[in-house]
Formats: structure tokens, C-alpha cells, sequence
């Protein structure tokens, strides 16, 4: 469904490199990694540079599914394995301060056993976890005590520092909170950028574009987030899908919804606490 979903939306906006990388999303979560690859070359050759971080995922499940046809523990023949790295490498160069590309590339150089990478990325891990690190704490901690304004500046301090995807993570929680919706896209729309394969940029982005009205824009990221495992946005999507009048499709979503029971009452989508109550 959500595949088909994702190609009506490249037919209707067929120069917009979103639905592609959505749809590749989608085509590695059906383990079709080849039709994945596609997409985000396609997005790549569009102009969009983040679509390397998608591809690189891609090849690295690729060749992962190589080593298990070979029983292998790790796979001898490194084609997709160097394809990701080189993917990754120039995924950084645009964006230098992604913790999630050093994480897949300490995870690719132990599949290729050069162990000297895997202990200088854990370093620049290590340094980038560091920098801008105390601002981003007492960020959180003024958001939690519903200081919002307080906590943007505390992550304006962060993003100084090193603008990786949770520091603008955290400043778009404050500006959401804090009722400035269209700033709060801009910082989720660039933790997508920084991190494509995270369901918690798609899943508050989507958030912010249901309490705009925009339930058709909602619709598209959190389709896109429960594709990458945020199960528990079931109900924001069964809410978009009601107030577009699509009664069926909200009652299926719903149903799912009230399948985890952890996602009943309070909620804290992907790990990050909005402090939303069960208004839906």
C-alpha cells in the first residue's frame, strides 16, 4: 500500500526527490533492495544529497543478504559493502556532523574487518557526542519543565557548535511546543536531511503538518515513519486519515494502534516526549 501510495505521489510531482527516497525506504524495508537502489539514485541524480545515506543502507542490507545466501559470517565479496562506504564518505562531506553516518560506517568497516576505521569513527563519534553536549542537556531539560523559549536558545547554543540531528531535533521539539510551527518543519525537515533512515524526523515533521491541517503532507511522513518502525504513530495517521473523511482507513489504523499498549495515554513519539495528551 505504501509503495503505491509513494509512486502516485511521484506521478503527481515527478521533480521532487522526496517521494523517490520515501518509496526507496519502503522498497528496502520489502527487501527489494535493487528497486531501493533505483530510487535513490534517482534522488541522488535530482540534486539531493541526502538520498546517499539511503543508498548506502541499501547496499550494506544488499550485501548483507549475499553473506546469508553464502552462509557466510561475513561476506567475502565486498562489492556492496565498498559501494556503501563510498556512498557514506560522500554523504559526510555534505554533512560532516551526522552521527548516524559515523555509526554506519563503524558497522560497514567490521563487515570489511579494517578495525583501525571501526576505532578512528568511534573516535569522531566520542568528539561529536561531546561538542555542543551540555547545551543540548540543559535544551532537554528546559523543554521538559515547558521552558521552550529557554530551550531554543540552549539549542541555538548546540547547533554552534556542531548542527547534527539531534541538536536540530531538539530545537524543533522546542519550536513545535512553543506554537512556531513552520520553524519546527525547517529543523525537522533538516534531521530527515542529516538522517533519512530515522523514523523520528518523519514521525514530529508529521506531527507539525497535522496540527497545520496539512493531513495529506502528514500522511506521506507517517506512513514513512511506521515503515522505519514507529509503530506507535498509528494514531496520528488514523487522526489525518479522519479528517480527511476516510473513515475505513482510519478505523484500520486505529486497530493497529491499540495493538501496543505502550503507546496508550501519554506519549513520547520515537523516544522524544512532546508531553501531547490524548487529544485524539
Amino acid at each position: 500500500m505504501a509503495i503505491a501510495e509513494f509512486t502516485q505521489e511521484i506521478e503527481d510531482n515527478p521533480n521532487t526527490t522526496s517521494p523517490y527516497i520515501k518509496r526507496g525506504l519502503a522498497y528496502k524495508t520489502n527487501d527489494e533492495y535493487e528497486k531501493a537502489i533505483v530510487d535513490f539514485s534517482t534522488a541522488i541524480e535530482m540534486g539531493d544529497d541526502s538520498a546517499y545515506m539511503g543508498r548506502a543502507v541499501a547496499y550494506m542490507a544488499l550485501g548483507d543478504s549475499f553473506a546469508r545466501r553464502e552462509r557466510n559470517v561475513l561476506y567475502k565479496d565486498q562489492g556492496e559493502y565498498a559501494k556503501a562506504v563510498a556512498d557514506l564518505t560522500r554523504f559526510i562531506d555534505k554533512y560532516p556532523l551526522s552521527l548516524h553516518a559515523f555509526y554506519q560506517l563503524c558497522e560497514l568497516y567490521i563487515r570489511l574487518m579494517q578495525y583501525k576505521n571501526v576505532d578512528a569513527n568511534e573516535e569522531r563519534i566520542k568528539g561529536l557526542k561531546n561538542r555542543g553536549a551540555s547545551y543540548k542537556d540543559i535544551g532537554n531539560v528546559s523543554i521538559s519543565e515547558g521552558r521552550y523559549e529557554a530551550a531554543i536558545y540552549d539549542f541555538n547554543d548546540a547547533l554552534e557548535l556542531c548542527q547534527n540531528e539531534e541538536n536540530f531535533c531538539g530545537r524543533g521539539r522546542a519550536y513545535f511546543l512553543k506554537g512556531d510551527l513552520d520553524r519546527a518543519i525547517s529543523d525537522f525537515s533538516k534531521f530527515i536531511d542529516i538522517n533519512i533512515a530515522n523514523c523520528q524526523g518523519f514521525a514530529l515533521r508529521g506531527l507539525v503538518f497535522s496540527a497545520q491541517g496539512q493531513y495529506y503532507k502528514a500522511i506521506s511522513d507517517f506512513t514513512t515513519a511506521i515503515i522505519l518502525g514507529a509503530r506507535n504513530i498509528y494514531r496520528d495517521r488514523a487522526y489525518a486519515y479522519s479528517q480527511l473523511g476516510e473513515k475505513q482507513k482510519a478505523s484500520m489504523d486505529y486497530n493497529e494502534f491499540i495493538k501496543f499498549p505502550f503507546t496508550i495515554g501519554r506519549w513520547d513519539p520515537c523516544n522524544y516526549s512532546l508531553n501531547r495528551t490524548n487529544s485524539h
